[in-house]
C-alpha cells in the first residue's frame, strides 16, 4: 500500500528529536577536546605533566590526544586508558606507543588513529599497547578508523593485538589513507568480546598490510588495495570476501585488490578454503615463490558486475590456484592476469575452477582441439600479461579458452587466422597492422593486435559478423565505417587503446547487446546501431561524439569504474530509456544534454533529465537490486539532474546505514511533483524507526520532493541534499489503517452480495 502524498505529519517530531539529539551530544561533548602530548615529565601516558605544557589533563574518552614533537619519543601507560582519537601531525616521527604490564588502549566508537596529512616525519610511528575497540553500547555497532594520510615517508604499524569490546553486535574497522607506503598491523587481530564478530573494511589509495593469524570473523571488505603476507599473514576465519572498485569522484577507480604475497614465505592458508569471494571492480591476487610451489584451493568466486581481476603469478616456483567456483553475474568482465602469455594455463601458472559447468557449458566457437584457429572461447574474458602485481583493468592480451583439468589459458599464437579476408567462419583472428575488409565476413571472434600504435580497421560497405561477440582491441584507434554483426549474443569489446569507432553495431540479443570494458576511451559515433538489448559499459569511458551516439531504446548500466559523457565539443543530445549501476554520467558541452525515458522528452542544456517512462536505479547491475551510488558531473562537468512528471527514482535500502544515493557533484536537481520514488528492502531488512538516508546529494541546491513513498516514509530537503526518514507508525496508526482495511473488505463483501 504506497501513499500518494509527500507529506508527512511526523516530520516535525524528527527534525525535534534530532535537535534534541545534536544539542545532548554537544553537551557531552562539552569537556571533549585536543590535547597536546609534550612528554616533558615521564613520558608516561597517565602522567598529566606530559600534556599541554604541563598542565594537563590526561586525555581521556572522546578526547583526541595529538603528537606532534621530534623523532624518538617513546610514551608508555601505566594504566588502562580510554581516548577518542590519537593523530600524529607535523614532525613527528618513530613514536613507540608502548605498554607498561600489558596496559591497554581502548579507542572509543567512532575515534581514530591517524597520521594526519600535515605530517613531514619519515620514520614508523608504532602503537605497541594492545587496542580494544570500545563499542556504541552493549547491543550496537562500533567503528573505528586506521588512516595514514601523509603524502610524506611516515608509515603506521599497529604491533600491539587489537580486539574488539563486548557487544553482540558487529564492529568495523576502517583501514583508510592515501600514503603510498606499508602501513602494517602485525598485531593479532581478534572478535575479542564481539559477539557478531570484527568486520574489516580497507579503502583509499594507500597499502595496507596484515602480517598475523587474525581470528576475526566478521566480512573483509576491500576498495582499495590490502596485502596479507608474512609467514602469518592471514584472515582465514572471516565470513566474506569483498574486493570492489573505490569511485575517485566517479572517475576511474582506485586498483581494488586483495593481494595473497607468498614471495617472502609461502602460507596456504591466508584464507578459508570455502569463504565466497566477490569481485566489483575488483580484482584478487595470489603471488607465489621463487623456490616453492604455491598450490593453494578458495571459495567461490562471484563476478557481480563491471571489469574484474584474477592474477596468478609463479615467481619461478609455480602457482597453482583452484576455486570452488566462478560465476559471472550481470555480464561483467574478467581479466585473468599471469607473468607471460606461455605461462599461463600452459607453463607454470594455473588457474582451475573445480565446478565449471558453466564455464564449459558458455565457451563459443567451433570446438576445435588445441593448436587449431577455431577453439572454442569464454567471449567475456581476457587476458594481460604482468610481472608484478597490478589490477588489470585493460585485457589486451589475447583472448580466452577453459578446459575441465587445464583451466583457463590464453589463445596461442598458432591458434588464430592471421589473415580476416580469408578466415573461417569459426576462426578466431588476429589481425596486427592496418586493414580493410574486402567483402563481409564472418569470424568467431577479434584479435586487435596492433604491431605499433595508431593502427585502424576499414569495414566501409562491408558487415564483419562476430560470432562469440568477442573483441579485443590493442593498439587499434579507428574502427570505420560497415557494420559489425554480434548475432544473438552479447558484444564484448575491450582493451587499453583509445579508439574512435564510427562503425554500426547491431544483432539480436535478448538481454545484454553491447558491453564495453577495458582500461581505454571510446570515442563513438554510431548513430544508425540497431541493436537490441541493454548497453553496459564496465569500465573505461565511453564518449558520444554526436546525438543519439547510442539506440535511443537502450537501457544504460554504468558499472564502478565506468563513464559515460556526452561529446565536448558538439550540442549533444543523448536518449536512452533507463539508466542504472555505480558510474558516473557526465555532460562535456555547454549545450549537451541526457534525457532517460520513453517518448519526446524536453530536457534542458546540462541536464540529465528523466522523463515519463523513466527510471534510475542507482547500484544496480541489470537483475540485481543492491545499495549503491551513481555520480552525475564531475571533474569539471556541470551537470544537473531533473525528474519529471511520470519519472522513478528506485532507492534500495539494505540497512540502517547502507542504501543508494545519487550524487549530483557540479549541479542542483529539480523534482517536479508527479515523479515517483519507489524504495526496495534489501534482503528481508525492517528499517529502524527515526533511521535517516541520504537518497540525493548536490552542490547548488534541490527544488520539489518525490510522491508515492509507502507508509512511514517520508523525504525532505535539508541544505542542498534530499533525506529520506521512516517512523514506524504508532499502534493507534496502525489500527486506524488495519481497521480501514476491514471496512473495505466488508464494503467489497457487501457489494459481491448486492451483485
Amino acid at each position: 500500500m504506497k501513499n500518494t502524498s509527500t507529506s508527512f505529519s511526523g516530520i516535525s517530531i524528527i527534525r525535534a528529536a534530532l535537535l534534541a539529539l545534536i544539542a545532548s551530544l554537544s553537551g557531552g561533548w562539552a569537556n571533549a577536546s585536543t590535547i597536546t602530548w609534550t612528554g616533558a615529565s615521564s613520558q608516561d601516558w597517565n602522567t598529566a605533566a606530559d600534556w599541554n605544557s604541563g598542565a594537563g589533563p590526561v586525555p581521556g574518552s572522546g578526547d583526541t590526544a595529538l603528537f606532534n614533537t621530534a623523532t624518538g619519543v617513546v610514551t608508555n601507560i601505566s594504566a588502562n586508558q580510554s581516548v577518542g582519537s590519537i593523530s600524529f601531525d607535523t614532525s613527528t616521527a618513530s613514536l613507540l606507543l608502548g605498554s607498561n604490564a600489558g596496559n591497554s588502549f581502548t579507542l572509543t566508537s567512532g575515534g581514530a588513529i591517524a597520521v594526519l596529512s600535515t605530517n613531514t616525519g619519515s620514520g614508523t610511528d608504532v602503537v605497541q599497547a594492545p587496542l580494544i575497540l570500545a563499542p556504541a553500547s552493549s547491543t550496537t555497532a562500533g567503528t573505528y578508523t586506521f588512516a595514514n594520510n601523509t603524502a610524506n615517508s611516515e608509515t603506521l604499524n599497529f604491533s600491539g593485538t587489537v580486539s574488539g569490546g563486548t557487544t553482540t553486535s558487529t564492529e568495523t574497522l576502517n583501514l583508510t589513507g592515501n600514503s603510498s607506503k606499508n602501513n602494517t598491523i602485525s598485531g593479532l587481530i581478534s572478535n575479542g568480546g564481539a559477539a557478531g564478530g570484527l568486520s574489516i573494511f580497507k579503502s583509499g589509495s594507500g597499502l595496507w598490510i596484515l602480517t598475523a593469524a587474525n581470528t576475526n570473523t566478521g566480512s573483509l571488505s576491500v576498495a582499495g588495495l590490502l596485502t596479507l603476507n608474512g609467514a602469518n599473514g592471514a584472515e582465514a576465519s572471516v565470513s566474506s570476501v569483498n574486493v570492489n572498485g573505490l569511485g575517485v569522484n566517479g572517475v576511474g577507480t582506485v586498483n581494488s585488490q586483495l593481494l595473497l604475497d607468498n614471495s617472502s614465505v609461502v602460507n596456504l592458508a591466508r584464507l578459508s578454503t570455502t569463504v565466497p569471494i566477490s569481485l566489483d571492480a575488483g580484482g584478487f591476487a595470489v603471488k607465489g615463490n621463487a623456490s616453492v610451489a604455491t598450490t593453494e584451493s578458495f571459495g567461490a568466486v562471484t563476478l557481480v558486475a563491471a571489469h574484474n581481476n584474477l592474477t596468478v603469478l609463479s615467481l619461478g616456483g609455480g602457482a597453482t590456484i583452484t576455486l570452488a567456483s566462478l560465476t559471472n553475474n550481470n555480464n561483467a568482465i574478467l581479466t585473468i592476469t599471469g607473468s607471460t602469455a606461455t605461462s599461463m594455463g600452459g607453463g607454470t601458472e594455473k588457474l582451475l575452477v573445480t565446478s565449471d559447468s558453466n564455464l564449459t557449458s558458455g565457451l563459443i566457437g567451433g570446438g576445435g582441439a588445441a593448436g587449431t584457429t577455431d577453439i572454442s572461447i569464454l567471449p567475456w574474458a581476457v587476458y594481460s600479461s604482468d610481472s608484478i602485481v597490478a589490477h588489470q583493468f585493460l585485457g589486451s592480451g589475447g583472448l580466452l579458452t577453459y578446459s575441465s583439468g587445464g583451466g583457463f589459458r590464453v589463445l596461442a599464437a598458432s591458434e588464430y587466422n592471421t589473415n580476416i579476408n580469408s578466415a573461417a567462419a569459426t576462426d578466431n583472428v588476429e589481425v596486427t597492422a592496418s586493414t580493410t575488409l574486402s567483402t563481409s565476413e564472418t569470424v568467431n571472434a577479434l584479435y586487435l593486435n596492433g604491431s605499433t600504435f595508431g593502427q585502424s580497421l576499414n569495414l566501409t560497405g562491408k558487415i564483419l559478423t562476430v560470432t562469440s561477440g568477442a573483441i579485443d582491441d590493442f593498439n587499434f584507434t579507428t574502427f570505420s565505417g560497415g557494420t559489425i554483426n554480434f548475432g544473438s549474443a552479447t558484444g564484448y569489446i575491450t582493451g587499453s587503446t583509445e579508439p574512435t569507432i564510427t562503425t554500426l553495431f547491431t544483432g539480436t540479443s535478448t538481454g545484454v547487446g553491447l558491453v564495453f570494458g577495458g582500461g581505454g576511451a571510446y570515442n563513438i559515433d554510431i548513430t544508425g546501431s540497431n541493436y537490441t538489448g541493454s548497453t553496459i559499459i564496465a569500465a573505461g569511458t565511453v564518449q558520444g561524439n554526436v546525438s543519439n551516439a547510442l539506440p535511443t531504446g537502450t537501457d544504460l548500466r554504468i558499472d564502478l569504474g565506468g563513464v559515460f559523457t556526452t561529446g565536448s565539443l558538439t550540442a549533444e543530445t543523448q536518449q536512452v530509456k533507463s539508466l542504472s549501476g555505480s558510474g558516473t554520467v557526465k555532460i562535456g558541452n555547454a549545450t549537451g544534454q541526457l534525457n532517460v525515458g520513453t517518448g519526446a522528452i524536453v530536457g534542458a542544456a546540462q541536464t540529465v533529465t528523466v522523463g515519463a517512462g523513466g527510471s534510475i536505479s542507482p547500484g544496480d547491475p541489470s537483475g540485481a537490486l543492491r545499495a549503491g551510488i551513481f555520480n552525475v558531473g564531475g571533474t569539471g562537468s556541470v551537470a544537473n539532474l531533473s525528474f519529471l512528471t511520470g519519472s522513478t527514482l528506485n532507492f534500495d535500502l539494505a540497512s540502517d546505514t547502507q542504501a543508494d544515493l545519487i550524487s549530483v557533484l557540479d549541479g542542483g536537481a529539480t523534482i517536479a511533483s508527479g515523479a515517483t520514488l519507489s524504495i526496495n528492502l534489501l534482503n528481508g531488512y525492517t528499517p529502524t524507526s527515526g533511521t535517516t538516508w541520504n537518497l540525493l546529494d548536490t552542490t547548488t541546491g534541490i527544488s520539489g520532493t518525490f510522491a508515492g513513498l509507502p507508509t512511514g516514509f517520508s523525504d525532505s530537503i535539508v541544505g542542498d541534499d534530499l533525506i529520506l526518514a521512516y517512523t514506524a507508525p504508532e499502534p493507534g496508526t496502525w489500527a486506524l489503517i488495519l481497521g480501514g482495511l476491514a471496512m473495505l473488505v466488508l464494503i467489497q463483501r457487501r457489494k459481491s452480495k448486492l451483485n
